[in-house]
């Protein structure tokens, strides 16, 4: 992996050492992500893997668009939420600036259908 092509070889025909160090360097970072990006196992309040959130399992009210309180332990206010799974057609929504604001300890989504089972992934 070459980092630019504006690279001036010494007499030998190798790059400079820092530019060496540096291609090195990204070789590393890029061989490190190759498919190692990963969630982790959906298990309820867990953590992700290597993903700053954290997993979310819930079941909405049995009132279709009412708000849902959903506790999460993630410190902070979460910037939003992935669907990972749910187990019949509806949708998940209301933003963090929408409805009840977001808190460190808990969000509010609605749902458009009545008790959905929904697996979500709330992002850090």
């Amino acid at each position: 992996m070459i980092v630019t092509k504006d690279i001036t070889f010494n007499e030998k025909g190798e790059m400079p050492g820092q530019i060496r160090r540096l291609d090195a360097n990204l070789g590393k970072v890029f061989q490190a992500l190759q498919g190692r990006v990963r969630f982790g196992d959906a298990t309820d309040g867990k953590q992700g893997e290597n993903l700053s959130g954290q997993f979310q399992l819930f079941t909405t009210s049995a009132t279709p668009d009412a708000e849902n309180t959903i506790a999460h332990t993630l410190g902070a206010i979460p910037v939003g939420y992935i669907i990972i799974g749910q187990n019949k057609a509806g949708s998940l929504y209301q933003l963090a600036t929408t409805g009840t604001a977001w808190t460190s300890t808990n969000l509010y989504l609605k749902c458009s259908v009545a008790s959905v089972a929904f697996v979500i992934f709330l992002l850090k």
